[in-house]
């Protein structure tokens, strides 16, 4: 009589330590109003179940951006929220300074600039306004400030470029970073194409759907 055997469940991450960043941060510009982007974080949820389910020990860093864990598996992941760009600045600095993460995967989208000025209360809609803004410091350059041996996946959007182009991009903006996923959008923001970059093996892996990037990103990690 044949015995049917149950399959075991995919655990190469057993017991690793993953830090997942995901969705937008909020920069303000009054006292009711801010600046933002289009981002969810599902991709950043989405990997972070993968990880959680090959038996890594995950904490999601999670902006305002309305995704989040599907709850059959957030039980598995700690789910930290913020909301601001300085508050995703300071649970990065103090998570990644435990030392005790193996990889970090930032896919937030982080927010770019501020303005120069922040107006404390909320500023009267009956006249125009000139905003101007000053960039934001680059929290992916302060990774290996707190962390200097974590392995570092960064993510990098460009829009209005070509695939070849995206990867040439993708290339060059690896840094320090171990992996880096690429993506090219159109002038709405609709994702067009995706790729994984390896600086130190030279692998550039194209995602075909976005539903298959938390599989293939979490195999090149393992």
């Amino acid at each position: 009589m044949a015995i049917k055997t149950r399959t075991t469940h995919n655990l190469s991450l057993k017991n690793k330590k993953i830090l997942v960043t995901a969705g937008p941060t909020w920069v303000k510009l009054d006292a009711v109003r801010v600046i933002t982007n289009i981002f969810t974080g599902l991709t950043g949820c989405r990997i972070a179940e993968e990880a959680a389910c090959r038996g890594a020990r995950v904490t999601l860093l999670l902006g305002p951006g309305g995704a989040a864990p599907r709850p059959k598996r957030a039980g598995r992941i700690k789910i930290v929220r913020f909301r601001y760009f300085d508050d995703l600045r300071r649970l990065l600095r103090k998570e990644l300074r435990t030392g005790r993460y193996n990889a970090l995967i930032h896919s937030a989208a982080v927010s770019d600039f501020a303005p120069r000025s922040l107006k404390r209360r909320k500023m009267s809609s009956s006249t125009g306004k000139t905003i101007s803004l000053v960039p934001l410091p680059k929290l992916i350059d302060r990774v290996r400030q707190w962390a200097p041996d974590i392995f570092l996946i960064k993510f990098k959007l460009v829009v209005g470029v070509s695939a070849s182009g995206l990867r040439q991009v993708g290339r060059r903006s690896l840094s320090d970073s171990d992996l880096l996923v690429a993506n090219t959008a159109d002038k709405d923001g609709t994702i067009k194409a995706t790729y994984i970059i390896n600086k130190n093996e030279g692998i550039c892996e194209k995602i075909a759907k976005r539903s298959e990037l938390p599989k293939k990103l979490l195999n090149l990690i393992q």
